[in-house]
């Protein structure tokens, strides 16, 4: 998995491709220890054609919209095994709403290992609003115990169209 990750983040930067690492992938090499089935990878919507270009060879399949997504581009990928879904301007329909999430500029991935991941913060918003319950209670467990949330990052968060519900509980986070 590391080969792949240092594979897409080294072609990605050749090519000025804004891109975050994310999901458990993100979160058991900055943050703390969790089992990790695929890499979950951000995309900056405009790179979307280039990137397709660059990994043609590699996708498996593309989508955009059902039930509960409406995202720009999603694809899946797969680099010898290695599972990789990339997402650009994901959607997800939450409390009869449409969320988004965006990777638009560089200060929303924190470089480490010559890597752009993207924060915990970030994907607690994405968990809260795909109902990944037990992702969320990991964070928060993280949180309390560990180290607290990272406020710039909340407070980013706070100031966009997120859902109200999310909005209360990270206030009181604080």
């Amino acid at each position: 998995m590391d080969r792949t990750i240092e594979y897409i983040a080294n072609l990605c930067k050749q090519n000025n491709i804004l891109y975050g690492i994310g999901g458990s992938r993100m979160i058991k090499d900055i943050y703390f220890d969790v089992r990790v089935n695929d890499i979950d990878i951000f995309i900056k919507t405009s790179d979307v054609k280039r990137f397709k270009q660059l990994f043609a060879s590699y996708e498996k399949a593309t989508f955009a919209t059902d039930r509960q997504y409406k995202s720009f581009f999603y694809g899946k990928y797969d680099f010898n095994g290695v599972k990789v879904d990339v997402m650009a301007d994901m959607g997800v329909y939450y409390q009869l709403d449409c969320y988004r999430y965006q990777l638009n500029d560089i200060s929303q991935v924190q470089e480490r290992n010559n890597r752009n991941y993207m924060f915990l913060e970030d994907w607690f918003y994405i968990y809260w609003l795909i109902k990944r319950s037990d992702k969320i209670n990991m964070i928060i467990d993280y949180w309390l115990n560990d180290v607290k949330c990272d406020q710039l990052r909340v407070d980013y968060l706070i100031k966009q169209n997120i859902p109200d519900d999310l909005k209360t509980y990270l206030i009181n986070l604080m």
